[in-house]
Order: C-alpha cells, then sequence, then structure tokens
C-alpha cells in the first residue's frame, strides 16, 4: 500500500520517490527498511525469504529495564544488497555545507535521504513529540516539494498515526541546529540496487531463518560474526525463546510488582507484524504447492491471536484495567502451544 498519494512525482515544484507502507512500523528503523525494500519485487522476496527472526532485550529478566524491545531482525540498509549506499559518518559531515540543497539535489537525482539521530522531532510541528520532548529520530526523506517548502518522510504523526509526514524547511533547520556533537549520527545515501535480484521462495533462506526462529538461535552472530564482540556480549534473546521473556513481562504487571505506567505495549505491535510477515510467507509457500492450504489456514488462528493481544493492549493503553494483562497472557499462550508445532511441520514439507 502507498504511503503518499502523489508518489514517482517529478515536476518543476519537487519530487516524490516511490514509497510504500511498511509492513512493520512499530520501530522507525525497520519501518524505513520496510517502506524501500517494499518498492521492488525483489525487495519484497528478500523480506519473505529472510525476515522471520525475533530479538528482544534481556535486561527486563532483572527488572532493570521495562523497555521490551521485541523487533524482527533485519538488515541495515548498509549490509542489504537490494541497496546501493553512500554512508556519511559525523567526522565527516563537514563535507555538507548545507543539508537542504544536498537533499533537494540527491531527490532530483532519485536518491533516497536517510537522516540517522539528526532532527530533532521536538522542532517538528508533524510529529508527536511536538514541543513535547527532545527525541532524535531516523528519517528518511523520499520527496520535497517548493511551493509548500517542505520534505517527505514517514513515521507517527502528532495524533501517534503512522503515516506520512511534513517536515517544513524552517522546521528541519531548527530540529538539526540543537544536537549534542558526541551523539551518535550519520547520514545514508540511498539507491535501489537494480542490479541484485532476489528470487521468490528461496527455500534455503527460507529454512534457515525459520530453524533460527524456531530453535531461539543467536542470529546476531549470524550476521556480523562468531568473533564479533557486539554479537557476542548484546544482552539480546532470540526467536522462541522471547515468549519466555514476555510472559515473564505480563506477571510482572499480573502481581503488581511493576508500576502499570512502566508497561511498554509496543511488543504486541511488533507480534502482530511478524505474524502477518510470516503468514504471507506460508501463503507464498503454499502458492509454490509447497505446503497445503490448511497449514496456512493453522496459522491464520496465530495471527488472531496476535491481533487480539495487540487490541488489547490499546483497550488497557485507554482503560488501564488490570484484567486485561490475564487475557493478554492467555492469547499469547495459546501462541506459543501451536505455532512451532505448525512452523516444524512446513520445514518438514519443504
Amino acid at each position: 500500500m502507498r504511503i503518499d498519494n502523489d508518489i514517482n512525482r517529478k515536476n518543476a515544484d519537487g519530487v516524490i520517490l516511490p514509497i510504500e507502507m511498511p509492513k512493520s512500523s512499530t520501530y522507525m528503523v525497520p519501518a524505513a527498511e520496510f517502506a524501500l525494500l517494499q518498492t521492488t519485487d525483489s525487495g519484497k522476496n528478500y523480506i519473505n525469504n529472510r525476515y522471520a527472526q525475533m530479538y528482544l532485550f534481556g535486561n527486563i529478566l532483572n527488572q532493570k529495564s521495562y523497555d521490551v524491545g521485541l523487533t524482527i531482525l533485519t538488515d541495515p540498509f548498509d549490509q542489504n544488497p537490494c541497496f546501493k549506499t553512500t554512508k556519511i559518518e559525523l567526522e565527516h559531515e563537514f563535507i555538507i555545507s548545507d543539508q537542504k540543497t544536498i537533499i533537494i539535489q540527491c531527490l532530483n537525482e532519485g536518491t533516497y535521504y536517510y537522516s540517522y539521530r539528526y532532527m530533532d522531532e521536538f522542532y517538528i510541528s508533524d510529529t508527536k513529540y511536538y514541543q513535547k520532548c527532545c527525541v532524535l529520530h531516523m528519517f528518511l526523506i523520499y520527496g520535497y516539494s517548493l511551493s509548500e517548502k517542505s520534505f517527505y518522510t514517514l513515521g507517527y504523526n502528532r495524533n501517534g498515526i503512522f503515516s506520512k509526514i511534513r517536515i517544513r524547511f524552517d522546521e528541519f533547520d531548527e530540529s538539526i541546529k540543537h544536537l549534542d556533537k558526541k551523539e551518535h549520527r550519520y547520514i545514508m545515501l540511498l539507491n535501489n540496487n537494480n542490479n541484485y535480484m532476489e528470487k521468490e521462495c528461496n527455500l534455503d533462506l527460507i529454512k534457515f531463518w525459520m530453524d533460527q526462529y524456531i530453535k531461539s538461535k543467536n542470529s546476531r552472530i549470524v550476521q556480523r560474526g562468531v568473533n564479533n564482540e557486539i554479537a557476542v556480549t548484546d544482552n539480546l534473546i532470540f526467536g522462541y525463546r522471547t515468549y519466555d521473556y514476555i510472559l515473564l513481562y505480563l506477571n510482572y504487571f499480573i502481581k503488581n510488582e511493576a508500576p502499570f505506567w512502566e508497561y511498554d505495549f509496543r511488543y504486541s505491535r511488533q507480534l502482530l507484524e511478524h505474524k502477518r510477515i510470516m503468514h504471507e510467507r506460508l501463503t507464498i509457500l503454499c502458492k509454490n504447492k509447497l505446503i497445503k492450504e490448511d497449514i496456512v489456514g493453522q496459522y491464520n488462528e496465530i495471527v488472531e491471536c496476535a491481533n487480539i493481544i495487540h487490541y488489547l493492549n490499546i483497550k488497557f493503553s485507554l482503560t488501564k484495567e488490570h484484567s486485561i494483562f490475564v487475557r493478554i497472557l492467555d492469547n499469547l499462550v495459546k501462541i506459543i502451544s501451536k505455532e512451532k508445532n505448525i512452523l516444524e511441520e512446513v520445514l518438514r514439507l519443504i
């Protein structure tokens, strides 16, 4: 689904490059990656072949943090063969004398401009943090309009809905003025790599990543190498084991061992997005006659449980009704009891 009705427009007033509503929009970094991958068939295949793994922060076990951080594991732009990238790190930012001019030039040439922690949402009126608090976020700029004196990106708008975001030129100037020089940030110029083609239904990749998920393997080691310090020391929990931690997390609140205002329900949106992507993966396998329709039907129940969990979390955010936690837990237990059996059967068949 397109996020901008003026898609792929180029005229004297400005440029709008292709962009899609991301299949995962819980967090800004994966959202940008999904939004751009989904603009090509190769990118869509890349998602379905590979993005089956999830992880979360292990710190919730000892209650050092209540940020669950449940996230679909993706490949960064500069490690993804679907893209051609040029990365400008903080120490080299002096080569950019005027960011607005560079952005417009890039967009005119069909190049996306990815700003990592350069813009403060406090100064951007179309975002939910406007004039509330300082939040350095990541933005994929895909268009501009000279008549509106604005750039276009995607993110959570002032109503908390993920959508097209308008950044006025004057707001852009303010948003990059007040940065801490010690903050890690970078700029990345992005183009789709038309020389790379990811084939549909790559069974070796699908089996590998589904196995990583089911067996809770440390996929950061796969991505970064067994000798990579970050991959080894990051306190991350992978795959099916993440459910154990979410159950524990829910029990903190069920037993009143944690204050309800610390409850981070973003995990439920990411859980639902993961199940929808997995369902699409199984649908493609069925289309290619590798599994039967009844397996896809069984997985519909998993998606429905995830959907219920997500809407129960929305209800809790509005009502603070304590009994909702038990209903969330019950539906999560249903997913845990069924999903692995379904996916193991899929692996056996393909």
